[in-house]
């Protein structure tokens, strides 16, 4: 039997497909960057609150201008285009960052904001997804002064009543951005906050232990923050098995 060693493909410039698969990627990339919606009003509006402008979901701050500085700069690498407002977008993000690190709210940082957790967890990693294509010093700054809030409010995010809360899991989802920022920086400071978090990532999938706190009263906890976890916990472990650390299990 063979063993073939895991391979790392460091962006799309080394990724090609055919037929089918190909056409609806480049479909997909050109919808995103020719929709006259996705302007770049729109997409900072989670950070930059404009007064009158009034987009749905802006309260989760951060969510959509992460997720497009992101997807599109790892997707520019596959089709090799270079689009201007994906830069425009990604340079006008750190004006909105506040002492806290945060970015777009002056949340304190004892508070528990569910919404802005997820949003600014969107942020880092699509800050660290950018800069991995297109280096920036501003844009690593940006994420390190996010990430120093990730690090100062563990122990807070660490208490039992507010892991207990079903919504959680958007906290959670943070994790890819931290391992990310670990990886761009080697601080450790990212990678103690990291190891912390996957080992609070919830084992109730469903959500059956958790305190449902309004006004996210579903039942069962987000499919899309779960998977976002995960995935983190993966990253995290790729990272320190590489040393000779022992898997994390995110037992509580």
């Amino acid at each position: 039997m063979s063993c073939k060693m895991l391979q790392i493909i460091p962006d799309g410039r080394a990724v090609r497909t055919r037929g089918e698969l190909d056409q609806r990627l480049r479909l997909a990339i050109e919808r995103i960057i020719r929709d006259a919606s996705f302007d770049e009003a729109f997409i900072l509006e989670d950070v930059a609150h404009v007064p009158g402008y009034n987009r749905q979901f802006e309260d989760w701050c951060g969510d959509i201008s992460g997720r497009y500085v992101g997807a599109l700069g790892l997707c520019s690498t596959y089709t090799n285009q270079d689009c201007a407002q994906l830069h425009r977008v990604a340079r006008a993000i750190p004006q909105y960052q506040r002492t806290t690190g945060l970015v777009g709210t002056d949340q304190a940082e004892d508070v528990v904001n569910f919404p802005v957790a997820w949003g600014q967890g969107r942020l880092l990693l699509g800050l660290l997804e950018y800069h991995s294509i297109y280096p920036s010093e501003e844009i690593l700054a940006c994420a390190c002064q996010l990430g120093d809030y990730y690090v100062r409010t563990l122990p807070f995010w660490s208490e039992a009543g507010v892991r207990r809360q079903q919504s959680y899991i958007c906290y959670t989802q943070a994790l890819e951005g931290i391992v990310a920022l670990y990886q761009a920086t080697r601080q450790d400071d990212y990678l103690v906050t990291a190891r912390r978090i996957a080992e609070m990532v919830p084992q109730d999938v469903g959500g059956e232990e958790s305190e449902l706190s309004s006004p996210f009263s579903y039942p069962g906890r987000h499919s899309h923050g779960y998977m976002c976890s995960l995935l983190g916990m993966l990253a995290l472990y790729q990272e320190t098995g590489m040393r000779g650390a022992q898997p994390l299990t995110g037992s509580r």
